[in-house]
């Protein structure tokens, strides 16, 4: 589905996946600078282990949610892959933990790995638009 499609629909969570260098933030950026022009009251979220939100809205945007300087509507947040595992494990318990390590490496708060789950585990299918913005 191209971009400009999704301005008639109501979908309320966009994610820009794929390699690195592809340009994801800079797609997630001018996506969330249109529906915040659009009116729409929208947050951009960067999860990026070397996050550049920052950089490309030139102010700190951190761990919380700022509105973004001289754009009305529009609010970002730069948060660690790590803080992102533990809030979703203190919401939602460790459960999603668990789930999670079947499909990614992670490692508890004592910086071991973590230990994997195998026997029925929910396969799940990614899928991610093709690389740049269309």
């Amino acid at each position: 589905m191209p971009l400009s499609d999704l301005d008639h629909t109501n979908k309320r969570v966009l994610m820009f996946g794929g390699k690195g260098g592809v340009g994801k933030t800079t797609c997630s950026a001018t996506t969330a600078l249109h529906y915040a022009s659009m009116g729409r009251k929208t947050l951009i979220i960067s999860s990026d282990l070397t996050p550049s939100l920052s950089d490309i809205f030139e102010m700190e945007v951190g761990p919380t949610e700022k509105l973004v300087r001289g754009i009305e509507n529009l609010y970002a947040l730069e948060i660690s892959p790590d803080e992102v595992m533990k809030r979703w494990k203190e919401k939602f318990g460790p459960e999603i933990y668990e789930a999670a390590s079947t499909l990614i490496d992670m490692e508890d708060e004592g910086g071991r790995e973590a230990e994997r789950v195998g026997e029925g585990a929910v396969p799940v299918e990614f899928s991610h638009p093709g690389e740049g913005c269309e």
